[in-house]
Protein backbone atom coordinates (compact mmCIF):
# COMPACT_ATOMS: atom_id res chain seq x y z
CA UNK A 1 0.00 0.00 0.00
CA UNK A 2 1.64 3.23 -1.16
CA UNK A 3 -1.13 5.62 -0.14
CA UNK A 4 -0.07 9.10 0.09
CA UNK A 5 3.24 8.13 1.91
CA UNK A 6 6.71 8.88 0.67
CA UNK A 7 7.17 5.14 2.10
CA UNK A 8 5.47 1.40 0.95
CA UNK A 9 3.81 0.21 3.58
CA UNK A 10 2.04 -3.33 4.02
CA UNK A 11 0.22 -5.01 6.32
CA UNK A 12 2.51 -7.36 8.76
CA UNK A 13 -0.18 -10.73 10.94
CA UNK A 14 1.81 -11.41 14.37
CA UNK A 15 -0.12 -13.62 16.25
CA UNK A 16 -3.19 -13.03 15.24
CA UNK A 17 -2.62 -9.06 15.10
CA UNK A 18 -2.05 -6.93 12.48
CA UNK A 19 0.69 -4.34 12.33
CA UNK A 20 2.06 -1.45 9.79
CA UNK A 21 5.42 -2.53 7.86
CA UNK A 22 7.67 -0.49 5.81
CA UNK A 23 8.72 -2.55 2.89
CA UNK A 24 12.46 -1.85 1.89
CA UNK A 25 14.67 -3.60 -0.45
CA UNK A 26 17.34 -1.50 0.48
CA UNK A 27 17.40 -3.23 4.50
CA UNK A 28 19.33 -6.53 4.88
CA UNK A 29 17.52 -7.66 7.72
CA UNK A 30 13.63 -7.25 8.63
CA UNK A 31 13.03 -5.72 11.65
CA UNK A 32 10.55 -4.97 14.44
CA UNK A 33 10.37 -2.07 16.75
CA UNK A 34 10.32 -2.59 20.37
CA UNK A 35 7.25 -1.03 20.96
CA UNK A 36 5.68 -3.99 19.20
CA UNK A 37 8.02 -6.55 20.20
CA UNK A 38 7.17 -5.69 23.68
CA UNK A 39 3.37 -5.72 22.81
CA UNK A 40 3.34 -9.32 21.05
CA UNK A 41 5.20 -10.27 24.16
CA UNK A 42 8.28 -11.93 21.61
CA UNK A 43 10.76 -13.77 23.13
CA UNK A 44 14.20 -11.78 22.53
CA UNK A 45 17.55 -13.05 22.07
CA UNK A 46 20.81 -11.39 22.43
CA UNK A 47 22.84 -10.76 18.86
CA UNK A 48 25.85 -8.36 18.52
CA UNK A 49 27.20 -4.66 19.38
CA UNK A 50 23.79 -4.80 21.81
CA UNK A 51 21.54 -5.64 19.66
CA UNK A 52 18.56 -7.95 20.26
CA UNK A 53 16.54 -9.95 18.00
CA UNK A 54 12.95 -11.24 17.76
CA UNK A 55 11.76 -15.38 17.29
CA UNK A 56 8.35 -15.08 15.50
CA UNK A 57 6.43 -18.41 15.25
CA UNK A 58 5.20 -17.32 12.08
CA UNK A 59 4.34 -13.86 10.11
CA UNK A 60 2.10 -13.41 7.71
CA UNK A 61 2.57 -11.03 4.71
CA UNK A 62 -0.62 -11.48 2.49
CA UNK A 63 -0.95 -14.87 1.49
CA UNK A 64 2.62 -15.66 2.18
CA UNK A 65 3.39 -16.96 5.44
CA UNK A 66 6.69 -17.38 7.18
CA UNK A 67 7.15 -19.78 9.89
CA UNK A 68 9.94 -19.80 12.73
CA UNK A 69 11.77 -16.44 11.65
CA UNK A 70 13.66 -13.68 13.24
CA UNK A 71 14.16 -10.34 13.40
CA UNK A 72 16.08 -7.94 14.72
CA UNK A 73 14.58 -5.17 17.31
CA UNK A 74 15.42 -1.75 17.15
CA UNK A 75 13.97 1.17 18.75
CA UNK A 76 12.99 4.17 16.65
CA UNK A 77 13.76 7.09 18.81
CA UNK A 78 17.08 6.01 18.17
CA UNK A 79 17.01 6.27 14.36
CA UNK A 80 18.55 8.58 12.19
CA UNK A 81 15.51 7.87 9.26
CA UNK A 82 11.97 8.92 11.60
CA UNK A 83 9.13 6.82 10.02
CA UNK A 84 6.37 7.58 11.40
CA UNK A 85 3.60 4.81 12.54
CA UNK A 86 6.08 2.49 11.76
CA UNK A 87 5.83 -0.92 13.52
CA UNK A 88 8.84 -2.66 11.71
CA UNK A 89 10.50 -2.86 8.70
CA UNK A 90 10.08 -5.82 5.93
CA UNK A 91 14.15 -6.33 4.65
CA UNK A 92 15.32 -7.79 1.64
CA UNK A 93 15.69 -11.42 3.68
CA UNK A 94 11.96 -11.77 3.46
CA UNK A 95 10.91 -9.68 0.12
CA UNK A 96 13.24 -12.03 -2.24
CA UNK A 97 11.55 -14.61 -0.92
CA UNK A 98 8.45 -13.75 -2.39
CA UNK A 99 9.27 -14.37 -5.53
CA UNK A 100 8.11 -11.80 -7.78
CA UNK A 101 6.77 -7.79 -7.09
CA UNK A 102 4.97 -5.72 -8.62
CA UNK A 103 5.21 -1.97 -7.33
CA UNK A 104 2.25 -0.48 -9.36
CA UNK A 105 2.81 3.13 -8.78
CA UNK A 106 -0.37 5.01 -10.64
CA UNK A 107 -2.37 2.01 -8.75
CA UNK A 108 -0.83 3.04 -5.21
CA UNK A 109 -0.69 -1.04 -4.34
CA UNK A 110 2.06 -3.29 -3.94
CA UNK A 111 1.33 -6.76 -5.70
CA UNK A 112 2.51 -10.38 -5.07
CA UNK A 113 3.16 -12.83 -5.61
CA UNK A 114 2.09 -12.26 -8.99
CA UNK A 115 1.08 -15.44 -11.13
CA UNK A 116 -0.34 -13.80 -14.17
CA UNK A 117 2.41 -11.48 -14.81
CA UNK A 118 5.73 -12.38 -16.76
CA UNK A 119 8.59 -10.17 -17.16
CA UNK A 120 8.96 -9.41 -21.10
CA UNK A 121 12.79 -10.74 -20.84
CA UNK A 122 14.51 -12.85 -18.46
CA UNK A 123 17.38 -10.37 -18.34
CA UNK A 124 19.38 -10.56 -15.09
CA UNK A 125 19.83 -7.15 -14.50
CA UNK A 126 19.76 -7.11 -10.60
CA UNK A 127 21.67 -9.10 -8.26
CA UNK A 128 22.01 -9.82 -4.88
CA UNK A 129 25.27 -9.23 -3.00
CA UNK A 130 25.82 -11.90 -0.15
CA UNK A 131 22.50 -12.50 -0.62
CA UNK A 132 21.63 -9.15 0.94
CA UNK A 133 22.05 -5.66 -0.64
CA UNK A 134 19.83 -5.60 -4.27
CA UNK A 135 21.84 -4.10 -7.05
CA UNK A 136 20.53 -3.00 -10.23
CA UNK A 137 21.84 -2.76 -13.28
CA UNK A 138 23.58 0.80 -13.69
CA UNK A 139 25.74 3.10 -15.89
CA UNK A 140 27.17 6.50 -17.39
CA UNK A 141 29.78 7.51 -19.25
CA UNK A 142 32.44 6.68 -16.25
CA UNK A 143 31.10 3.34 -17.09
CA UNK A 144 29.30 0.99 -14.57
CA UNK A 145 27.39 2.17 -11.36
CA UNK A 146 27.09 0.10 -8.36
CA UNK A 147 23.53 1.67 -6.96
CA UNK A 148 21.73 0.27 -4.63
CA UNK A 149 17.82 -0.30 -5.02
CA UNK A 150 15.92 0.99 -1.61
CA UNK A 151 12.50 1.56 -1.03
CA UNK A 152 13.27 2.86 2.45
CA UNK A 153 14.96 6.36 1.18
CA UNK A 154 13.26 9.16 0.16
CA UNK A 155 15.88 10.55 -2.20
CA UNK A 156 18.55 9.57 -4.54
CA UNK A 157 21.95 9.63 -3.32
CA UNK A 158 25.41 9.04 -4.35
CA UNK A 159 28.61 8.25 -2.12
CA UNK A 160 32.66 9.24 -2.17
CA UNK A 161 33.22 6.53 -5.08
CA UNK A 162 30.68 8.11 -7.24
CA UNK A 163 32.25 11.29 -6.14
CA UNK A 164 36.00 9.88 -7.28
CA UNK A 165 34.77 8.93 -10.49
CA UNK A 166 33.85 12.54 -11.37
CA UNK A 167 35.93 14.76 -9.68
CA UNK A 168 36.94 16.89 -13.03
CA UNK A 169 33.71 17.30 -13.61
CA UNK A 170 32.06 18.22 -10.44
CA UNK A 171 34.98 20.31 -9.81
CA UNK A 172 33.52 22.52 -12.88
CA UNK A 173 30.19 22.42 -11.27
CA UNK A 174 28.08 24.92 -9.59
CA UNK A 175 28.28 22.76 -5.98
CA UNK A 176 26.43 23.38 -3.22
CA UNK A 177 27.64 22.79 0.51
CA UNK A 178 24.69 21.69 2.32
CA UNK A 179 24.23 21.18 6.19
CA UNK A 180 24.32 17.69 6.94
CA UNK A 181 22.02 17.93 10.29
CA UNK A 182 23.69 17.15 14.03
CA UNK A 183 22.21 13.54 13.10
CA UNK A 184 24.14 12.83 10.15
CA UNK A 185 27.17 10.67 11.47
CA UNK A 186 30.26 9.59 9.15
CA UNK A 187 29.84 11.96 6.60
CA UNK A 188 32.30 14.60 6.26
CA UNK A 189 30.21 16.95 3.53
CA UNK A 190 26.76 16.70 1.88
CA UNK A 191 27.25 18.11 -1.76
CA UNK A 192 24.49 19.31 -4.16
CA UNK A 193 25.06 19.18 -7.97
CA UNK A 194 23.24 20.91 -10.42
CA UNK A 195 22.23 17.30 -12.37
CA UNK A 196 23.41 13.69 -12.49
CA UNK A 197 22.60 11.22 -15.59
CA UNK A 198 22.73 8.02 -15.40
CA UNK A 199 21.13 4.61 -17.06
CA UNK A 200 19.09 2.09 -15.36
CA UNK A 201 18.18 -0.81 -17.24
CA UNK A 202 17.81 0.88 -20.32
CA UNK A 203 16.08 4.20 -18.93
CA UNK A 204 18.41 7.25 -19.13
CA UNK A 205 17.49 9.29 -16.39
CA UNK A 206 18.64 13.00 -15.03
CA UNK A 207 18.36 13.62 -11.15
CA UNK A 208 17.87 17.86 -10.88
CA UNK A 209 20.04 18.74 -7.46
CA UNK A 210 20.91 15.79 -6.63
CA UNK A 211 22.73 15.01 -3.03
CA UNK A 212 26.62 13.43 -2.83
CA UNK A 213 27.45 12.35 0.73
CA UNK A 214 31.52 12.71 1.20
CA UNK A 215 33.62 10.01 3.19
CA UNK A 216 36.99 9.07 2.73
CA UNK A 217 36.05 5.67 4.29
CA UNK A 218 32.82 4.98 1.80
CA UNK A 219 33.85 1.95 -0.33
CA UNK A 220 31.68 -0.71 -2.37
CA UNK A 221 28.43 1.10 -3.74
CA UNK A 222 28.18 4.11 -5.70
CA UNK A 223 25.00 5.22 -4.24
CA UNK A 224 21.00 4.36 -3.34
CA UNK A 225 17.94 4.86 -5.55
CA UNK A 226 15.44 5.57 -3.81
CA UNK A 227 11.62 6.07 -4.11
CA UNK A 228 12.06 9.53 -5.93
CA UNK A 229 13.57 7.01 -8.68
CA UNK A 230 10.89 4.44 -8.31
CA UNK A 231 7.94 7.47 -8.60
CA UNK A 232 9.33 8.15 -12.09
CA UNK A 233 7.69 4.66 -13.72
CA UNK A 234 4.23 3.35 -13.69
CA UNK A 235 5.15 0.18 -12.75
CA UNK A 236 8.24 -1.69 -11.16
CA UNK A 237 8.32 -5.42 -10.84
CA UNK A 238 10.97 -7.26 -9.29
CA UNK A 239 11.48 -10.65 -9.65
CA UNK A 240 14.08 -12.68 -7.66
CA UNK A 241 12.81 -16.33 -9.78
CA UNK A 242 14.90 -14.75 -12.65
CA UNK A 243 16.52 -11.66 -11.24
CA UNK A 244 15.54 -9.07 -13.01
CA UNK A 245 13.41 -5.67 -13.23
CA UNK A 246 11.22 -4.53 -15.27
CA UNK A 247 9.88 -0.67 -15.26
CA UNK A 248 7.32 0.88 -17.57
Amino acid sequence: MLGSSIYIYINVKIKGKDYKFVFDTGTENTDISKHAAYKLGLKTLDAYNGFHMAHFYSIAIGDIIYKASIAFVFDPLTQEKTLEQMDGVIGIDFIRRMGEICIDVRAKELIFPISNIKTKQHIHNIRLENGRKLFIESNDESGNLKLLLSTGEMETYFLQPYYDKHSDKFADENMILQNKGSNVQNIDDVLRVPDIKLCSVGHYVTLSNARIEKNENQVGMDGVLGMDFINRFNRVTLDFNNMSITMD
